[in-house]
Order: C-alpha cells, then sequence, then structure tokens
C-alpha cells in the first residue's frame, strides 16, 4: 500500500507539480522510509527499526531510495533532468515492490501433498546438476539462464565429484515416485563458504513443487542430520530479494556478510 501511494504521488508530481515537484518528491523518499521496513519484513521475516539498521541490509535500488531519504539536502534536484532521475528512480522502485507484493504471498499457501524426505541414494547424486541449477535465483524480469552456467566453476563445486567429502550429504524429497527437490551439503569453495571446514548448503525444488512447504521441511531434515553428526555450524548464500530468505531467518541462520547483493549465514549447530 505504502509503494503504491508512491507511485501515485510520483507520477501527479511528474505530470501536474513541474517546479513545485521538489517538495512532494522531498516527502516521497523521506515516507519510503515506511515502505522498505514493510518490504524487508516480507522479504526476510525480520523488522529493522531504525534507517541505520536497514541501511545495513539495503542494496541496489532500495539502497539508494533510503540513503536520498535521509540526506535530502545532498541529492535536491538541481535542474529538470535531475528531477525527471529521481521521479523515474521512484516509479521504478515502487513498481518493483508492487509487483513483488502481488507475488508474494505466504509461500507455504498450497497444501502439501504426500511426500517423503529421505536420504540421497548415490544414483540420485547425478541429479544435483539440475537441482544446482534450479537453486539460480531468478527474478521475474530476468531472462532464462542457460544451463551452460553450470560449467562455471563456483557452480561445479557444488556438484562435480560428490560424495567424495567427509561433508557430503544430500536428502531428497520425493512425490508420485519421483525426486521433486534437494537439499546437500558440502565443506567446497561455494557463494556461502566461510571457511574450509565448515559445510555450506544449497537447496532447491523444481518449479511446480515449490510453495507447499517442502522446503521448509527438507530444510528442517538437514538441521537435524547436522546435528546429529555433531556438526558445529553450517553456512548458505541467499539473494537479499530471495523470499527464501526468510525462511532461512526463522531456521537461525544468521547473515554474516553481504557480497554483490548475496547475504552469507550461518547457523550454529546445538
Amino acid at each position: 500500500m505504502g509503494a503504491s501511494g508512491i507511485y501515485h504521488a510520483a507520477c501527479h508530481a511528474c505530470v501536474f507539480d513541474g517546479d513545485s515537484a521538489d517538495g512532494i518528491l522531498e516527502s516521497l523518499f523521506k515516507g519510503a522510509f515506511f515502505a522498505l521496513q514493510a518490504l524487508q519484513f516480507a522479504r526476510t521475516g525480520a523488522y529493522p527499526r531504525a534507517k541505520a539498521e536497514l541501511a545495513c541490509l539495503l542494496d541496489g535500488d532500495d539502497a539508494r531510495i533510503l540513503a536520498i531519504g535521509r540526506d535530502w539536502d545532498s541529492h535536491r534536484p538541481a535542474n529538470d533532468d535531475d528531477r525527471r532521475d529521481l521521479v523515474d528512480l521512484l516509479l521504478r522502485w515502487s513498481e518493483g515492490v508492487v509487483i513483488f507484493g502481488s507475488g508474494a504471498t505466504d509461500p507455504e499457501k498450497r497444501s502439501c501433498p504426500d511426500v517423503e524426505i529421505r536420504e540421497a541414494a548415490p544414483e540420485e547424486w547425478a541429479l544435483l546438476p539440475d537441482f544446482t541449477y534450479e537453486a539460480i535465483f531468478k527474478r521475474p524480469e530476468d531472462g532464462p539462464v542457460p544451463r551452460t552456467v553450470l560449467q562455471h566453476p563456483a557452480l561445479r563445486g557444488y556438484y562435480q565429484g560428490f560424495g567424495s567429502g567427509e561433508a557430503d550429504r544430500c536428502l531428497v524429497a520425493v512425490a508420485d515416485g519421483a525426486v521433486v527437490g534437494a537439499v546437500w551439503t558440502r565443506a567446497a569453495a561455494g557463494y556461502g563458504s566461510v571457511d574450509a571446514e565448515t559445510p555450506e548448503l544449497a537447496m532447491s525444488l523444481y518449479p511446480e513443487w515449490r510453495g507447499m512447504g517442502i522446503g521448509s521441511r527438507l530444510l528442517d531434515a538437514m538441521l537435524r542430520l547436522a546435528e546429529g553428526e555433531g556438526w558445529k555450524c553450517i553456512s548458505l548464500s541467499v539473494q537479499l530479494d530471495n523470499f527464501a530468505r526468510g525462511m532461512y531467518l526463522k531456521a537461525g541462520f544468521e547473515p554474516v556478510e553481504v557480497r554483490d547483493g548475496e547475504a552469507v549465514m550461518v547457523k550454529r549447530i546445538g
């Protein structure tokens, strides 16, 4: 609702207010803080109460919107081109928030079919390239990702030679007799690696099986396995605007670093 109001007011300022739009723009950028708070809560389940706290969690247009609202005098438009850039920023950002909100309802809203969570058989490890590909976060506006991306060294580490490492563990979700999702760990140099000893977790489902709570069940099963084996901690990487980030926060993962729009998170076991 906050983003919708900002979008409407930015359009009005652009069409009708001309040079007097600066005062309206200032109030919109400052008021965007409340929408950013709600957006962060929707994405992660955590509610930042202070602007300084929120600023540490944002990047891209989100971070720019907040920065302008916090220090309007330094960003006040000097001419029509500057003013138009600020209006465009508000429109682009608020439109994205509205689109996000329209599809980001409860991720477990659909009923979950009968699904078995079990240890993967060695022959099922061959599915890990597929699930590595499905784990690549794709925003609605992104085009298709070519499967050749799996040859990137940082991605090959998630599946190549799986089973050879001490921390290689894989659980699968099975529905209707077929594997539909997987969660697995490796002590490898992946995007969420924190050191050579800490296992890194990866997880994904085929698209048609998402939004049913299967991911939460897979994650819970892997964390119980890790605790049973006496692991000290486990890490992962997730994009800041990926809805799954909230699931990881609720499971006890804590952000320790932000790298190029991705949060590296660690959960201490036991």
